[in-house]
């Protein structure tokens, strides 16, 4: 089913944005959620970020919630998003801001009651190398009995994540029992073997 938001979401030069960078459907297939503003495909200009919330009912989606200006760009509306995951209590996604005093990585965790949506944090996911580099984070995965948040990093030029991980890629894994009050909780951090996303530690 086709939606465009009402108002429509603009970019940072008021250009309408009328689909979504990101969407993700709760385990139920009941809510869907969709998030703006993003400088990533389909468009290259992106905003503050916005995620809505929807009910999808007899094959249409019919708009529940909002939450807007939940990671700003910093100057030129670049921050890239990634990726999306809806459990059954929360939504996450990643985002990198690309340009600026925000440069980094953020996961934004927000909390869905039957599909209307509040922010409970976002949590900044930056982690720098020895020589200062900083390692992007490019993937994620939350357990459905969110207990456990995965993310993958893309490792900055000279190969290092906390000085423990000397390959390409590699995923951390946080707990968020604590959540939505309490931050993620960094357990281990492994290097992903190649060719492969995910890998337990």
């Amino acid at each position: 089913s086709a939606y465009t938001p009402n108002p429509v979401p603009t970019d940072i030069s008021n250009n309408p944005q009328p689909q979504p960078n990101l969407i993700a459907v709760d385990p139920t297939s009941t809510y869907v959620y969709a998030l703006y503003g993003s400088d990533t495909y389909p468009y290259f200009d992106g905003s503050s970020i916005s995620v809505y919330g929807f009910k999808l009912s007899g094959g249409k989606l019919v708009e529940l919630s909002r939450v807007q200006n939940i990671v700003g760009s910093c100057c030129e509306g670049q921050t890239e998003s990634y990726a999306m995951v809806a459990t059954s209590h929360y939504v996450f996604f990643i985002s990198n801001a690309t340009y600026g005093s925000q440069y980094g990585g953020y996961v934004s965790i927000l909390k869905s009651s039957g599909g209307y949506l509040s922010l409970a944090q976002t949590y900044e996911l930056r982690f720098y190398n020895s020589q200062y580099g900083i390692n992007d984070p490019v993937g994620l995965v939350v357990d459905p009995a969110e207990h456990y948040m995965y993310v993958t990093y893309n490792t900055s030029a000279n190969y290092e994540i906390f000085d423990s991980c000397t390959t390409t890629q590699c995923t951390a894994i946080y707990d968020i029992t604590s959540l939505p009050s309490g931050t993620p909780k960094l357990i281990s951090i492994t290097p992903n073997v190649e060719g492969t996303m995910f890998t337990a530690p």
